[in-house]
């Protein structure tokens, strides 16, 4: 089958290393190598690939399957309409390899399926040791930030060690996760009795805790919790980042998010915070082409809190809200209009 491999690839995928990927993807070792042992945790090579990994779950994507975009990306061929999660994660290789810098050669030197298996599993370790280190560190920091300004604590307080009074059951968490629409002062109680959703944003998310349905953007995603969440994550000086991302902002909303509630489980599985919805979500908007210029505000905003040397500021369009009529505000509205049927329903019955 293999014999014509030059003909069924684009004329990118012909080097050794997308070879080998196709062949393995196949479920074949490539015909001319011998597996040899797999690597080990002690090298050097190998803590980079674990540091790189880390680096691609908070700057790219948090939920990532590397095994799944190495042979996507290996994989180089002509995608179909039904193909749409590979070509997602073909983008996906391409940032893996700018973030994990000489990638694209060690997996042109490894030998064999065996090894080839074993870079991806170091960068998947990699990701998620970073996001349970960020997790484990936030579930403390978190509360230092909330603490209402003229108070010296939280009351009732909350232990730093657990996640046990937290989420709806406490005044200060559950305002600030009350979804957006909502009024956390007049509606706790019906609130508590929600079930609320990934897509439904709380409102944390916006600057002092305040949305304005006639601009929806106003705010979004600058709260100073946000920013004290994002220094936390990426103190470290190695972490590779010299611009703020997009999948960064969402990753650290993400884990704001669960580092306020009172769930236990972060995971794909989680299904009471649902943080990989909400996570996509984000990202989602972030990454929408009719929510340029809007988004590239947002991130001249972050650079200039977060990094020594900020991107030019880029001139704001002069008119009643860049999104009166877009996208995101009909969005915006469908999801105020199902928070609140869902907050009558309950609050009728």
């Amino acid at each position: 089958m293999h014999d014509d491999l030059d003909t069924q690839c684009q004329p990118a995928c012909r080097k050794p290393a997308l070879r080998k990927l196709i062949e393995l993807s196949d479920g074949k070792p490539p015909s001319s190598a011998l597996a040899r042992p797999r690597l080990r945790s002690d090298d050097p090579q190998i803590r980079k690939l674990i540091h790189d990994g880390q680096n691609f779950g908070r700057t790219v994507s948090a939920f990532a399957n590397i095994e799944s975009i190495f042979i996507a990306g290996l994989n180089n061929q002509p995608v179909t309409e039904e193909q749409y999660r590979e070509m997602k994660e073909l983008k996906l290789y391409k940032k893996l390899l700018a973030v994990s810098h000489g990638l694209e050669d060690v997996i042109l030197n490894s030998k064999g399926e065996e090894e080839l298996t074993s870079i991806a599993a170091f960068l998947q370790k990699g990701l998620m040791i970073g996001r349970f280190n960020d997790i484990k560190s936030l579930k403390s920091a978190v509360l230092d930030w909330i603490v209402p300004i003229g108070n010296e604590r939280l009351d009732p307080p909350l232990r730093r060690g657990t996640k046990t009074g937290r989420g709806f059951h406490h005044d200060r968490t559950g305002s600030l996760l009350c979804p957006v629409g909502l009024d956390w002062n007049k509606d706790s109680d019906g609130i508590r009795e929600m079930v609320i959703g990934g897509d439904q944003w709380p409102i944390f998310l916006y600057e002092n805790e305040i949305f304005d349905p006639e601009d929806p953007w106003k705010g979004l995603l600058r709260n100073q919790i946000l920013v004290q969440g994002f220094k936390h994550i990426f103190k470290d000086e190695n972490n590779g980042m010299t611009q703020v991302t997009a999948a960064s902002i969402a990753y650290t909303s993400a884990q704001i998010r669960f580092a306020l509630s009172s769930t236990t489980i972060f995971a794909r599985s989680d299904k009471e915070t649902l943080s990989e919805v909400f996570y996509n979500s984000i990202l989602e908007l972030l990454e929408d082409p009719e929510e340029l210029e809007e988004v590239e505000q947002l991130l001249t905003w972050w650079n200039k809190r977060v990094t020594p040397t900020p991107p030019p500021v880029l001139k704001r369009r002069d008119h009643n809200g860049i999104f009166c009529s877009g996208r995101f505000r009909v969005a915006v509205f469908g999801l105020l209009a199902v928070t609140l049927s869902r907050f009558l329903f309950l609050y009728n019955a």
